[in-house]
């Protein structure tokens, strides 16, 4: 990446992972310290895929050509924003672990994430994830593709369901939210999960604050707030089949005090996490492309013609044409003098000239110049097919 820095106004970036993968890119850009960052589009190839879904990537990979794919990158996109939220953790002194907790290896005093992209959340389904997380250490072969995961995600979740670890959440924990107590809440309920939601959608696509935007505002991702929902292990379980959550607030800061350790989850990385206090507030705002093919919000400024695609037929452009001079060179020639290249140069033979789209592909220039060796009247190679593209900075020129 640092090498493209000078040329970050025409940077676009594809991501091609799941949302960790998004993050990882993100948090290696904040260690490049980037004055700006570049629009980033995703090729789904997590399990949950949950910001890939929210910029319109769908949830999973499908058959589109790749070069259909960056295609769109350039012509179906406008560019959005995504908010990011910094994480912040202290030790609660005034509640030292237990000795349950204290034997317990697995706790940790921080987070494995101090900037979230997608959701924080506290409580029972970071149980779940966290029990995941210690299956697939112990045993990556079992766990080793993305139907398998989700299968297993799904078990653990089922008996969590019935074991109802965290029915006493409400007991251990205190927030507030834009400095509201929301804890009297959380005790009414009864809830066992707490989720800080930054995207439309969680859990593999789930969309846990519902479709109707109700007494707030509707929820974005680049909005400046967070959606603060509670879940007991019925309800989230429930999400899978259209359910969604307790909506509990919609909010720009949260401040959350545990008395216990508690599994924590950021963006799908978890945790057993001590007493803790815990603050979450804006840290950034970046660029993202969201694949629309009719944009209405800020427009893809490398965006220059639009285009309409059909599966079967060629692409409609009005973008340049241009002109490219076509050079051939033996094998012979190329193998004595490609360390010589100004001796190359001096084989080779000028067979035409190709009319380009200025951002056709290499499969439209190979059958331009296949058709320019199979007419030309005297070539001095034998004009086969099993030819290689010489791509040089003073001349184009193709190998016989």
């Amino acid at each position: 990446l640092e090498v493209y820095r000078k040329v970050i106004t025409q940077l676009r970036l594809l991501v091609c992972g799941g949302d960790g993968t998004v993050g990882w890119v993100l948090q290696t850009l904040d260690n490049l310290n980037w004055p700006a960052y570049p629009p980033m589009a995703i090729m789904p190839l997590g399990t949950g895929n949950d910001l890939a879904r929210c910029m319109g990537w769908g949830g999973a990979i499908s058959d589109e050509p790749m070069s259909q794919l960056l295609q769109a990158i350039l012509h179906e996109t406008a560019i959005t924003h995504l908010d990011r939220w910094r994480i912040h953790v202290e030790p609660n002194e005034a509640s030292p672990l237990d000795s349950m907790d204290e034997l317990s290896e697995a706790v940790q005093s921080s987070l494995p994430l101090t900037v979230m992209n997608n959701y924080f959340s506290i409580g029972a389904d970071a149980h779940v994830a966290l029990q995941f997380h210690h299956s697939r250490s112990a045993n990556p072969q079992m766990l080793n593709s993305r139907l398998k995961n989700r299968i297993a995600y799904g078990g653990l979740g089922t008996i969590d369901l019935f074991k109802r670890s965290w029915k006493d959440l409400s007991d251990y924990i205190h927030l507030e939210c834009d400095g509201v107590d929301i804890t009297p809440r959380i005790k009414e309920l009864k809830l066992h999960c707490i989720l800080f939601h930054n995207i439309t959608y969680y859990a593999g696509g789930t969309v846990p604050w519902g479709s109707e935007s109700g007494d707030g505002h509707k929820p974005s991702c680049c909005d400046g707030m967070l959606e603060v929902l509670g879940f007991t292990t019925a309800t989230l379980a429930a999400l899978q089949m259209g359910g969604k959550g307790e909506r509990l607030a919609q909010c720009s800061s949260v401040k959350v005090v545990t008395f216990k350790a508690i599994p924590m989850q950021v963006d799908g990385e978890p945790c057993l996490l001590a007493p803790s206090h815990i603050s979450v507030t804006f840290h950034s705002k970046v660029p993202m492309l969201r694949r629309e093919k009719k944009a209405n919000c800020t427009p893809n400024l490398m965006r220059r013609n639009t285009r309409t695609y059909h599966k079967d037929s060629q692409i409609q452009s009005t973008s340049l044409i241009v002109q490219l001079p076509v050079v051939v060179v033996g094998r012979h020639d190329y193998d004595t003098y490609k360390d010589a290249f100004e001796r190359l140069k001096d084989t080779a033979f000028e067979i035409g000239v190709i009319n380009m789209e200025s951002e056709s592909d290499l499969t439209v220039a190979r059958s331009l110049i296949q058709k320019l060796l199979s007419d030309h009247p005297c070539l001095p190679y034998e004009p086969g097919r099993e030819w290689r593209f010489l791509d040089f900075t003073f001349m184009r020129a193709v190998k016989c």
